[in-house]
């Protein structure tokens, strides 16, 4: 069996790592974060609000993945020998990689959809006021071409 010191050292090391992650991570989302604001514009406190929550719920998710895969890791480093350790950490490492990749696409892909859905209300809206526009100056054209021929037809 493994030495105590060497468990320890195992665990510090995938402690170390895990960290450097989360850190990487947290600066590319926040590096996402800036990006986007300056790309939307419109409804900007909208879409700042529901890309904040996003982050929120995937920077959670990826703590709790951290912290399970701490666990994990300290369990196998305490039952298993190094070899099937590293085999194991190479594993977990490409999960976690994967998961990442999936995750920040899923935080792009709902981004877009959020803007591309805001952008759609605006311009729903927009036509909906025009279309409104177009109607009160028809409506008052109208009574104004009927009022005249009636003031006419008086005279």
């Amino acid at each position: 069996m493994i030495s105590t010191t060497m468990r320890m050292m195992g665990i510090i090391i995938i402690r170390m790592i895990i960290t450097t992650t989360l850190i990487i991570i947290i600066m590319i989302s926040t590096i996402m974060m800036t990006i986007t604001t300056k790309i939307t514009r419109i409804h900007k406190t909208t879409i700042l609000i529901t890309i904040m929550a996003i982050r929120l719920m995937v920077i959670t998710m990826i703590i709790v993945m951290v912290i399970i895969m701490i666990i994990v890791m300290e369990i196998i480093i305490t039952t298993m020998n190094i070899l099937k350790i590293i085999t194991m950490m190479i594993i977990s490492l490409m999960i976690t990689v994967i998961t990442m990749m999936i995750i920040t696409i899923m935080i792009t892909v709902m981004e877009t959809i959020m803007i591309i859905i805001i952008m759609i209300t605006v311009i729903i809206t927009m036509i909906t006021v025009l279309i409104t526009m177009m109607v009160i100056t028809m409506t008052t054209v109208l009574t104004m071409m009927t009022t005249t021929t009636t003031t006419v037809l008086i005279t």
